[in-house]
């Protein structure tokens, strides 16, 4: 069966595969580490969750992913509207358009934050935007994105 992974660190890696458990359909996504050996093997560290709940699980992604790193009794942000997701969504898209290349989220902040009527936003809104409109944006790997 295939798998999805992506590296955590230098030493782990975070490995994501459907599977059966005990006569229940999972997803697991699991840390795997390298042994003495050198080989990646899975460890103790993850989840393994019904495949009823993973759309449960995406959505708590993304709204974390709206979130503030702060601490964690923090007061949690509401998350964009509708029709305020697809105004930054649409703005974030232009303005990386207009700029033609890949670019990090970090720098994508900076550039959408500086537009008019943007700063009303914030980074990690802008993080969401780029992760979840995929009709806008492609992800090319650590962390940077293009407008397609």
């Amino acid at each position: 069966m295939g798998h999805y992974e992506f590296e955590k660190n230098k030493s782990n890696m975070v490995h994501i595969a459907p599977h059966v458990y005990e006569g229940y359909d999972v997803m697991d996504v699991r840390i795997y580490a390298k042994n003495k050996s050198g080989e990646w093997v899975p460890t103790q560290k993850g989840i393994s969750i019904n495949i009823d709940r993973v759309p449960d699980l995406i959505r708590g992604l993304e709204w974390a992913l709206q979130q503030p790193c702060t601490e964690l009794d923090s007061q949690p942000v509401d998350p964009l509207s509708r029709q305020a997701e697809v105004e930054l969504a649409n703005a974030t898209y232009s303005l990386l358009k207009k700029h033609g290349v890949e670019v990090h989220w970090d720098m994508a902040d900076q550039i959408v934050l500086k537009a008019p009527k943007m700063s009303k936003y914030n980074k990690w809104q802008i993080h969401y935007v780029l992760t979840v409109r995929k009709d806008l944006f492609e992800y090319k790997g650590d962390g940077c994105f293009k407008a397609i």
